[in-house]
């Protein structure tokens, strides 16, 4: 890092066996971790594709890092933390999107998807102690990670074609769902599902307890459901259908009738869930004269509106759960540009050609932090400052107290950076 031409103050000690370094300089005050080690030293894309297919995983602090090496004979090996697990796995059928795939981490222990040697398929947990089943499942449907943790679907060979299966850490089991099921999590390993039961919408929640609030909730059964969140002890469910687009809340309890309707203008396309469930953002897309426009809205808030695009997975909140930030893609004279917008802040790529990666916005809704990748390198940028390019780098995080972190790759090794240059500064002003 270029603060590291100007160190004042050193520290070396070492922490379960990694290396850490505690930096203090004149621009930078921080430490640098060594977390773990690679077979080999890697390309850009090839890291990029090991990260994208499951096969190199951070914990969410990024103190640990979880890996699936290659065996002889075509097996895969779980090594988390430098510890190699006995238990090997296979892939889950002949098919190219087969190979084994860790899903994310649940408190200590690695949730990974594949096939065992005595032929059992599914969603396993693995630790140093143990490898348990929580659900078969030959087909990996998706992986969306959140607050609550990984929300991981699978299907099996066996199911009924509509049937897939919602896995649950915290109970270490699954649940049987259908094809048109949302599900959002809210908090402390729970889950808000709205599922389709013998003909009837219903929306309860599931977690640690087991099943809560199993409400009915009715809705048309020609609307298309956008999404559910959960929004000050109330349920929200957001619907399109051709003729309109709106935002219902119904209260939590049975006896709780419709609450608040939000008509919204044009279609809406996502409705996100806030961690501190105090708010909600949704974007909505609106055609006039022949051209297509949106606009982007957190609680009574428009963040932005124009001709711009993005996806669900492009709008992260702050620390305190209030505040969005979004990344937005423009069509320009020379390409696509990409930017970060909140409230209170926008951030514009120069080039066409650079993209983010990552990004987190503090609590004041300013950009506080963000990975740039021109397709052979990540630079990190922390309020602005640059830090040194890498070959990767990756899970970005922003603490309540404005400290960053994130991990990188150099040469064979995996570390952490923690700048804690500007502490302080997501304190709400």
């Amino acid at each position: 890092m270029r603060a590291l031409a100007s160190v004042r103050f050193l520290i070396e000690r070492c922490e379960e066996g990694r290396l850490q370094v505690e930096i203090s300089s004149q621009h930078f005050c921080g430490s640098h971790q060594r977390v773990a080690e690679l077979e080999r030293t890697l390309t850009h894309k090839q890291l990029e594709a090991i990260v994208r297919s499951g096969h190199l995983f951070s914990s969410p602090n990024g103190s640990t890092v979880a890996q699936l090496r290659t065996n002889n004979g075509g097996s895969m090996s779980l090594v988390v933390g430098g510890y190699r697990l006995r238990t090997t796995f296979w892939r889950t059928s002949i098919d190219a999107d087969s190979w084994p795939r860790i899903l994310g981490f649940h408190s200590d222990c690695v949730l990974v998807h594949g096939g065992l040697n005595d032929g059992r398929i599914g969603v396993f947990i693995c630790s140093r102690d143990f490898v348990k089943q929580l659900s078969n499942g030959d087909e990996l449907i998706g992986v969306q990670h959140s607050t609550s943790g990984p929300i991981v679907l699978v299907r099996d060979c066996t199911d009924p074609p509509d049937n897939r299966r919602l896995v649950l850490p915290t109970l270490q089991t699954d649940i049987v769902i259908h094809d048109r099921t949302f599900v959002t999590g809210i908090s402390s390993g729970r889950l808000l599902v709205l599922d389709v039961i013998d003909g009837q919408m219903y929306r309860y929640i599931v977690g640690p307890d087991g099943f809560e609030e199993v409400y009915p909730v009715p809705i048309e059964h020609d609307a298309h459901i956008v999404g559910v969140v959960r929004w000050n002890g109330m349920c929200l469910i957001g619907i399109r259908t051709p003729e309109k687009s709106e935002i219902r809340a119904f209260g939590m309890r049975s006896w709780d009738l419709e609450k608040i309707t939000i008509k919204i203008e044009g279609e809406l396309e996502y409705l996100w869930q806030s961690p501190s469930q105090q708010t909600y953002a949704w974007l909505a897309r609106v055609v006039k004269n022949g051209k297509v426009s949106r606009y982007l809205v957190a609680g009574q808030q428009e963040i932005l509106s124009g001709p711009f695009m993005m996806s669900p997975n492009d709008l992260v909140w702050s620390p305190n759960g209030h505040a969005v930030g979004a990344h937005v893609r423009m069509n320009g004279f020379n390409g696509e540009l990409h930017s970060l917008v909140s409230l209170n802040d926008a951030v514009n790529l120069p080039s066409s050609e650079s993209k983010i990666s990552e990004f987190c916005v503090d609590d004041n809704g300013r950009i506080a932090t963000w990975i740039v990748s021109d397709g052979n390198f990540h630079r990190p940028f922390v309020r602005k400052r640059p830090h040194d390019a890498v070959v990767f780098a990756w899970n970005l995080r922003l603490m309540a107290d404005g400290t960053v972190g994130y991990n990188y790759v150099h040469g064979n090794l995996v570390n952490r950076i923690i700048d804690r240059t500007d502490a302080g500064s997501n304190v709400m002003s």
